[in-house]
Protein backbone atom coordinates (compact mmCIF):
# COMPACT_ATOMS: atom_id res chain seq x y z
CA UNK A 1 0.00 0.00 0.00
CA UNK A 2 3.03 2.36 0.84
CA UNK A 3 4.52 1.78 -2.20
CA UNK A 4 1.64 1.87 -4.14
CA UNK A 5 0.75 5.86 -2.91
CA UNK A 6 4.51 6.80 -2.04
CA UNK A 7 4.25 8.51 -5.92
CA UNK A 8 1.21 10.42 -5.00
CA UNK A 9 3.23 11.62 -1.99
CA UNK A 10 5.96 12.94 -3.99
CA UNK A 11 3.74 14.85 -6.48
CA UNK A 12 2.03 16.24 -3.26
CA UNK A 13 5.46 17.65 -1.64
CA UNK A 14 6.41 18.81 -5.30
CA UNK A 15 3.05 21.14 -5.16
CA UNK A 16 4.30 22.13 -1.99
CA UNK A 17 7.32 23.18 -3.39
CA UNK A 18 6.22 24.81 -6.57
CA UNK A 19 3.95 26.94 -4.34
CA UNK A 20 6.70 28.21 -1.85
CA UNK A 21 8.52 28.98 -4.83
CA UNK A 22 6.39 31.11 -6.13
CA UNK A 23 5.24 32.67 -2.69
CA UNK A 24 9.37 33.62 -2.84
CA UNK A 25 10.07 34.99 -6.11
CA UNK A 26 6.03 37.06 -5.48
CA UNK A 27 8.21 38.99 -2.75
CA UNK A 28 11.49 38.66 -4.19
CA UNK A 29 13.53 36.88 -2.22
CA UNK A 30 16.30 34.95 -4.56
CA UNK A 31 16.15 31.87 -3.18
CA UNK A 32 15.71 28.03 -5.69
CA UNK A 33 14.02 25.86 -3.51
CA UNK A 34 12.13 24.27 -6.10
CA UNK A 35 15.14 22.42 -8.21
CA UNK A 36 16.98 21.49 -5.08
CA UNK A 37 13.64 19.91 -3.30
CA UNK A 38 12.38 18.11 -6.58
CA UNK A 39 16.08 16.27 -6.82
CA UNK A 40 15.82 15.19 -2.76
CA UNK A 41 12.45 14.34 -3.15
CA UNK A 42 13.59 12.25 -6.69
CA UNK A 43 16.37 10.78 -4.64
CA UNK A 44 14.02 9.93 -1.38
CA UNK A 45 11.82 8.07 -3.84
CA UNK A 46 14.01 5.89 -5.39
CA UNK A 47 15.26 4.96 -1.84
CA UNK A 48 12.45 3.83 -0.23
CA UNK A 49 11.12 2.50 -3.47
CA UNK A 50 14.12 0.00 -2.97
CA UNK A 51 14.02 -0.19 1.02
CA UNK A 52 10.46 -1.30 0.65
CA UNK A 53 11.29 -3.86 -1.83
CA UNK A 54 14.09 -5.35 0.36
CA UNK A 55 11.28 -5.10 3.03
CA UNK A 56 8.79 -6.93 1.09
CA UNK A 57 11.54 -9.54 -0.91
CA UNK A 58 12.98 -10.47 3.21
CA UNK A 59 9.43 -10.72 4.59
CA UNK A 60 8.37 -12.62 1.70
CA UNK A 61 11.77 -14.94 2.14
CA UNK A 62 10.67 -15.50 5.39
CA UNK A 63 7.20 -16.49 5.10
CA UNK A 64 7.80 -18.98 2.26
CA UNK A 65 10.61 -20.42 4.74
CA UNK A 66 8.13 -20.58 7.61
CA UNK A 67 5.42 -21.85 5.49
CA UNK A 68 8.21 -24.61 4.32
CA UNK A 69 9.16 -25.79 7.60
CA UNK A 70 5.51 -26.22 8.54
CA UNK A 71 4.86 -28.04 5.20
CA UNK A 72 7.88 -30.39 6.18
CA UNK A 73 6.50 -31.02 9.83
CA UNK A 74 3.07 -32.08 8.92
CA UNK A 75 4.52 -34.44 6.29
CA UNK A 76 7.28 -35.78 8.92
CA UNK A 77 3.67 -36.49 11.02
CA UNK A 78 1.73 -37.94 8.48
CA UNK A 79 4.35 -40.15 7.04
CA UNK A 80 5.15 -41.27 10.40
CA UNK A 81 1.32 -41.74 10.97
CA UNK A 82 1.94 -44.36 8.00
CA UNK A 83 4.68 -45.85 9.06
CA UNK A 84 3.47 -46.86 12.65
CA UNK A 85 0.17 -48.19 11.06
CA UNK A 86 2.05 -50.53 8.93
CA UNK A 87 4.86 -50.75 10.68
CA UNK A 88 3.81 -54.63 11.42
CA UNK A 89 4.09 -55.28 7.23
CA UNK A 90 6.90 -53.14 6.75
CA UNK A 91 8.77 -55.01 9.30
CA UNK A 92 7.98 -58.88 7.72
CA UNK A 93 8.98 -57.15 4.65
CA UNK A 94 12.16 -56.16 5.88
CA UNK A 95 12.63 -59.44 7.31
CA UNK A 96 12.25 -61.59 4.69
CA UNK A 97 14.53 -59.45 2.08
CA UNK A 98 17.47 -59.08 4.66
CA UNK A 99 19.37 -62.18 5.31
CA UNK A 100 18.27 -64.41 8.40
CA UNK A 101 18.89 -63.19 12.35
CA UNK A 102 20.10 -65.37 15.06
CA UNK A 103 15.96 -65.42 16.08
CA UNK A 104 16.50 -63.07 18.81
CA UNK A 105 15.41 -59.32 19.36
CA UNK A 106 19.10 -58.11 19.81
CA UNK A 107 19.64 -59.16 16.33
CA UNK A 108 16.10 -58.07 14.39
CA UNK A 109 17.14 -56.65 11.67
CA UNK A 110 13.69 -54.21 12.25
CA UNK A 111 14.71 -53.52 15.70
CA UNK A 112 17.79 -52.53 15.27
CA UNK A 113 16.94 -49.70 12.93
CA UNK A 114 14.07 -48.45 15.21
CA UNK A 115 16.60 -48.79 17.96
CA UNK A 116 18.74 -46.66 15.96
CA UNK A 117 16.63 -44.15 15.10
CA UNK A 118 15.29 -43.78 18.42
CA UNK A 119 18.77 -42.73 18.89
CA UNK A 120 18.26 -40.20 16.69
CA UNK A 121 15.39 -38.75 18.83
CA UNK A 122 17.31 -38.79 21.98
CA UNK A 123 20.04 -37.04 20.58
CA UNK A 124 17.81 -34.54 19.16
CA UNK A 125 16.26 -34.43 22.47
CA UNK A 126 19.91 -33.79 24.37
CA UNK A 127 20.86 -31.24 21.48
CA UNK A 128 17.72 -29.10 22.04
CA UNK A 129 18.10 -29.25 25.88
CA UNK A 130 22.41 -28.52 25.82
CA UNK A 131 21.51 -25.33 23.22
CA UNK A 132 18.38 -23.62 25.32
CA UNK A 133 20.38 -24.16 28.64
CA UNK A 134 23.09 -22.29 26.67
CA UNK A 135 20.98 -19.63 25.84
CA UNK A 136 19.23 -19.09 29.08
CA UNK A 137 22.73 -18.84 30.59
CA UNK A 138 24.54 -16.59 27.95
CA UNK A 139 20.91 -14.18 28.44
CA UNK A 140 21.30 -14.01 32.01
CA UNK A 141 25.16 -13.18 31.48
CA UNK A 142 23.96 -10.50 29.52
CA UNK A 143 21.73 -9.35 32.36
CA UNK A 144 24.02 -9.69 35.24
CA UNK A 145 26.43 -7.11 33.39
CA UNK A 146 23.81 -5.21 32.05
CA UNK A 147 23.79 -5.27 28.30
CA UNK A 148 20.38 -7.05 28.76
CA UNK A 149 18.35 -6.01 31.45
CA UNK A 150 15.60 -8.69 30.37
CA UNK A 151 17.93 -11.02 29.76
CA UNK A 152 17.99 -11.83 33.64
CA UNK A 153 14.69 -11.60 34.42
CA UNK A 154 13.33 -14.12 31.55
CA UNK A 155 16.58 -15.81 30.74
CA UNK A 156 15.10 -19.28 31.78
CA UNK A 157 11.51 -18.19 29.42
CA UNK A 158 13.67 -17.54 26.28
CA UNK A 159 15.62 -20.58 27.05
CA UNK A 160 13.12 -22.73 26.87
CA UNK A 161 11.53 -21.28 23.56
CA UNK A 162 15.19 -21.43 21.90
CA UNK A 163 15.35 -24.99 22.88
CA UNK A 164 11.93 -25.99 21.81
CA UNK A 165 12.69 -24.31 18.25
CA UNK A 166 16.16 -26.24 17.58
CA UNK A 167 13.92 -28.81 17.22
CA UNK A 168 13.08 -27.16 13.60
CA UNK A 169 16.04 -27.54 11.21
CA UNK A 170 17.65 -23.85 9.80
CA UNK A 171 14.67 -21.42 10.49
CA UNK A 172 14.70 -22.98 14.09
CA UNK A 173 17.59 -21.17 15.54
CA UNK A 174 15.89 -17.91 14.17
CA UNK A 175 12.79 -18.31 15.64
CA UNK A 176 13.96 -19.06 18.91
CA UNK A 177 16.43 -15.76 18.72
CA UNK A 178 14.06 -13.54 17.68
CA UNK A 179 11.48 -12.66 20.94
CA UNK A 180 14.90 -11.23 23.05
CA UNK A 181 16.19 -9.50 19.60
CA UNK A 182 12.99 -8.01 19.59
CA UNK A 183 12.22 -6.74 22.66
CA UNK A 184 16.09 -5.28 22.96
CA UNK A 185 15.39 -3.52 19.00
CA UNK A 186 12.34 -1.53 21.01
CA UNK A 187 14.64 -0.32 23.36
CA UNK A 188 18.05 -0.14 22.00
CA UNK A 189 19.31 -0.46 19.31
CA UNK A 190 22.56 -1.36 19.96
CA UNK A 191 22.00 -4.14 22.69
CA UNK A 192 19.77 -5.74 19.54
CA UNK A 193 23.43 -6.18 18.08
CA UNK A 194 24.85 -7.57 20.83
CA UNK A 195 21.81 -10.27 21.23
CA UNK A 196 22.25 -10.69 16.96
CA UNK A 197 25.87 -11.18 17.90
CA UNK A 198 25.53 -13.61 20.83
CA UNK A 199 22.77 -15.97 19.26
CA UNK A 200 25.04 -15.97 15.85
CA UNK A 201 28.40 -17.48 17.93
CA UNK A 202 25.65 -19.94 19.59
CA UNK A 203 24.98 -21.48 16.41
CA UNK A 204 28.36 -21.54 15.41
CA UNK A 205 29.03 -23.46 18.29
CA UNK A 206 25.69 -25.37 17.65
CA UNK A 207 26.70 -26.45 14.14
CA UNK A 208 30.38 -27.36 14.87
CA UNK A 209 30.91 -28.45 17.64
CA UNK A 210 27.75 -29.33 20.16
CA UNK A 211 25.99 -30.95 16.79
CA UNK A 212 28.81 -33.57 15.52
CA UNK A 213 29.42 -34.40 19.28
CA UNK A 214 26.08 -35.25 20.39
CA UNK A 215 24.86 -37.10 16.86
CA UNK A 216 27.93 -38.94 16.48
CA UNK A 217 27.53 -40.26 20.00
CA UNK A 218 24.11 -41.12 19.75
CA UNK A 219 24.16 -42.61 16.12
CA UNK A 220 27.98 -43.99 16.63
CA UNK A 221 29.06 -42.46 13.61
CA UNK A 222 31.66 -40.10 13.18
CA UNK A 223 31.23 -36.59 13.71
CA UNK A 224 32.50 -35.61 10.20
CA UNK A 225 29.97 -37.71 8.45
CA UNK A 226 27.18 -36.08 10.71
CA UNK A 227 28.23 -32.40 9.05
CA UNK A 228 28.01 -33.89 5.47
CA UNK A 229 24.96 -35.39 6.31
CA UNK A 230 23.38 -32.15 7.42
CA UNK A 231 24.81 -29.83 4.97
CA UNK A 232 24.35 -32.74 1.58
CA UNK A 233 20.20 -33.08 3.15
CA UNK A 234 19.78 -29.00 3.48
CA UNK A 235 21.49 -28.81 -0.20
CA UNK A 236 19.38 -31.52 -1.58
CA UNK A 237 15.79 -30.56 -0.10
CA UNK A 238 16.00 -27.78 1.89
CA UNK A 239 14.48 -27.77 5.44
CA UNK A 240 13.16 -31.54 4.85
CA UNK A 241 16.51 -32.84 3.77
CA UNK A 242 18.10 -31.64 6.61
CA UNK A 243 15.27 -33.09 9.07
CA UNK A 244 15.12 -36.43 7.85
CA UNK A 245 18.78 -36.55 6.69
CA UNK A 246 20.27 -37.98 10.06
CA UNK A 247 17.73 -40.47 10.51
CA UNK A 248 18.44 -41.82 7.26
CA UNK A 249 22.16 -42.11 7.80
CA UNK A 250 21.70 -43.78 11.28
CA UNK A 251 19.32 -46.17 9.22
CA UNK A 252 21.89 -46.72 6.54
CA UNK A 253 24.66 -47.22 9.22
CA UNK A 254 22.54 -50.37 11.09
CA UNK A 255 21.85 -51.67 7.61
CA UNK A 256 25.49 -51.81 6.70
CA UNK A 257 26.40 -53.56 9.92
CA UNK A 258 23.61 -55.88 10.22
CA UNK A 259 24.89 -57.39 6.21
CA UNK A 260 28.56 -57.05 7.17
CA UNK A 261 27.10 -59.53 10.64
CA UNK A 262 25.11 -62.00 8.35
CA UNK A 263 25.81 -61.80 4.81
CA UNK A 264 27.99 -64.52 3.63
CA UNK A 265 29.51 -64.58 0.31
CA UNK A 266 30.32 -67.87 -1.16
CA UNK A 267 33.96 -67.68 -3.17
CA UNK A 268 33.93 -68.70 -6.78
CA UNK A 269 34.32 -72.29 -8.11
CA UNK A 270 37.48 -73.12 -9.63
CA UNK A 271 36.90 -73.59 -13.15
CA UNK A 272 37.70 -77.32 -14.21
CA UNK A 273 36.23 -79.53 -17.08
CA UNK A 274 36.92 -83.31 -18.05
CA UNK A 275 40.73 -83.37 -19.42
CA UNK A 276 43.94 -84.93 -19.46
CA UNK A 277 46.05 -83.75 -16.16
CA UNK A 278 47.36 -80.33 -16.85
CA UNK A 279 44.35 -78.88 -18.70
CA UNK A 280 42.35 -76.36 -17.15
CA UNK A 281 39.42 -75.54 -18.66
CA UNK A 282 40.32 -77.79 -21.52
CA UNK A 283 43.25 -75.69 -22.30
CA UNK A 284 46.57 -76.84 -21.20
CA UNK A 285 48.37 -74.65 -18.57
CA UNK A 286 51.72 -74.19 -17.13
CA UNK A 287 52.90 -72.48 -14.22
CA UNK A 288 54.37 -68.96 -13.35
CA UNK A 289 58.01 -68.61 -12.60
CA UNK A 290 57.60 -66.11 -10.52
CA UNK A 291 54.59 -66.54 -8.74
CA UNK A 292 53.43 -70.43 -9.63
CA UNK A 293 50.35 -69.21 -10.58
CA UNK A 294 48.52 -71.67 -13.13
CA UNK A 295 48.37 -70.02 -16.63
CA UNK A 296 46.89 -71.55 -19.56
CA UNK A 297 49.86 -72.21 -21.89
CA UNK A 298 48.35 -69.36 -24.77
CA UNK A 299 48.76 -66.68 -22.49
CA UNK A 300 52.08 -65.00 -22.47
CA UNK A 301 51.72 -63.35 -19.23
CA UNK A 302 50.75 -64.05 -15.47
CA UNK A 303 47.40 -62.66 -14.64
CA UNK A 304 48.58 -62.88 -11.16
CA UNK A 305 51.84 -61.03 -10.84
CA UNK A 306 52.27 -59.66 -14.68
CA UNK A 307 55.47 -61.71 -15.21
CA UNK A 308 55.94 -62.82 -18.77
CA UNK A 309 55.46 -66.83 -18.87
CA UNK A 310 58.31 -68.97 -20.46
CA UNK A 311 56.12 -71.66 -22.16
CA UNK A 312 54.93 -73.10 -24.87
CA UNK A 313 51.57 -73.91 -25.96
CA UNK A 314 50.61 -77.78 -25.52
CA UNK A 315 49.63 -80.18 -24.03
CA UNK A 316 51.13 -82.74 -21.26
CA UNK A 317 54.59 -83.70 -22.50
CA UNK A 318 55.18 -80.68 -24.19
CA UNK A 319 58.53 -79.40 -22.88
CA UNK A 320 58.25 -76.00 -20.96
CA UNK A 321 54.72 -76.81 -19.64
CA UNK A 322 54.01 -78.42 -16.28
CA UNK A 323 51.34 -80.55 -15.31
CA UNK A 324 48.74 -79.39 -12.82
CA UNK A 325 45.97 -81.01 -11.34
CA UNK A 326 42.95 -79.68 -12.26
CA UNK A 327 40.91 -78.71 -8.92
CA UNK A 328 38.05 -80.58 -7.39
CA UNK A 329 34.53 -79.26 -6.63
CA UNK A 330 34.13 -78.73 -3.75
Amino acid sequence: MFQENLPSYIDSAEDGLADLQGWLDDRGVDLQVQTEGEDALSELEQDLLQRTQDVAGFARDLVEVVITGLFALVLIIVISVYMLLYARSIGDLARRVMPPSDGTREDDFPSRVVHSVAGYVRGQLLFSLIMGVSAAIALWVFGAIGIFEEGRTYAGFFGLFYGLMELIPYVGPVLGAAPPVLIALVQDPLTAVWLVLLFVALQQLEGHVVAPLVFGRALRINPLLVIFALLSGGHLYGVIGALVALPLVAMLRETVVYLREHLRLEPWPVVSAEGPTGLLGGAPVVSCSACGERVPAGDRYCGNCGERVEGVEGVEGVEGVEPVEPARPP
